[in-house]
């Protein structure tokens, strides 16, 4: 029998059976699962589904690929997909980088530009997708990594500058303040653009949010320092460390990346991670590796410019047989 993939339509009811699908992926490639159900729902929450997701089955009714596309700004795109390992090779991934074009290229999100960017995301170790990319005429710009820690006993005690001081969060009052201090200490993060405080606040309140991993470094009056974890299923994730421009190299961002720990340890937590640009100029990574994280996975982003088609892709359409 002809082997044939088709695209499956997709729902927040299935949401459970791809959250399982993308752990399969994520053993197979680092050795461990890496998604909760309540935090792809939450992803999938900003998404039309119908558009910005391609679900792949084989004759056998078994997902064997996804890619998810969204916008980051005016005709700007990230695509990231899975293959199943049990797939692999047999034009499941080169099927879903052409959807993902052919999503970028039509996308309501270009405005008026014509041309559109879109940035791949792969598994820094996986030649194969690499390979399809290459072919396709896109650049390896960047690599992000893990950054992870075990911790096997108390952290060490963060120590502030003389001076600085933590104080307690209140969601009410501090959120705002803290939306202006994460804007400005990302402000020159790669891609960067900015976000309005309501699309802040939703991500910031969103899956993990635990007030007591919210911390707030003040010098006097001024809060110049932030640091804002979440409890994933028992998981540490630090989604934002950040420091003021004028108030880095003060000691500040290690000693909120050490309180971290000490917020999780009380919560029992011993598991610890964060995401780090392995070419940032604020020298990130080299702080985190201080305060003794390891880096434990990465991903390339590879970036096309793609020019308007005269005519879609055939490798988009609903039906491939291969």
């Amino acid at each position: 029998m002809t082997e044939s993939f088709r695209r499956r339509v997709v729902g927040l009811d299935d949401v459970g059976e791809l959250t399982a699908f993308f752990n399969v992926c994520e053993i197979a490639d680092f050795g461990s699962p890496d998604y909760e159900v309540e935090e792809v729902r939450d992803e999938w929450a900003d998404l039309d589904l119908d558009a910005d997701l391609m679900v792949l089955e084989g004759n056998d009714g078994r997902i064997v690929g996804t890619m998810t596309v969204t916008s980051d700004g005016p005709a700007v795109f990230n695509a990231s997909g899975y293959v199943h390992p049990e797939a692999k090779g047999r034009g499941v991934g080169t099927r879903l980088v052409a959807w993902s074009e052919e999503r970028a290229r039509t996308s309501g999100d270009r405005g008026s530009v014509d041309r559109s960017v879109l940035i791949n995301w792969v598994v820094a170790t996986n030649e194969g997708a690499a390979g399809i990319l290459r072919s396709r005429g896109y650049h390896r710009i960047k690599q992000f990594a893990r950054m992870e820690i075990e911790l096997e006993k108390g952290p060490e005690a963060a120590g502030l500058p003389t001076g600085y001081s933590f104080r307690p969060f209140d969601e009410e009052r501090d959120l705002p303040g803290i939306y202006a201090v994460v804007e400005d200490s990302f402000a020159e993060h790669w891609t960067a653009t900015p976000r309005t405080y309501e699309t802040w606040s939703k991500t910031a309140l969103g899956s993990g949010y635990e007030p007591k991993l919210w911390a707030q470094v003040f010098h006097g009056d001024q809060r110049v320092g932030v640091a804002i974890g979440q409890n994933l299923a028992g998981y540490g994730w630090i989604k934002w460390v950040g420091v003021m421009k004028e108030y880095r190299g003060n000691g500040i961002g290690l000693a909120m990346l050490r309180n971290q720990f000490e917020r999780y340890w009380g919560m029992g937590i011993r598991s610890i991670g964060l995401g780090v640009d392995t070419d940032n100029t604020t020298g990130a990574k080299a702080l985190y590796e201080r305060a003794g994280m390891n880096q434990s996975r990465s991903h390339d982003a590879w970036e096309i410019t793609l020019e308007p088609a005269s005519e879609s892709d055939p490798m988009c359409q609903d039906e491939l047989v291969i």
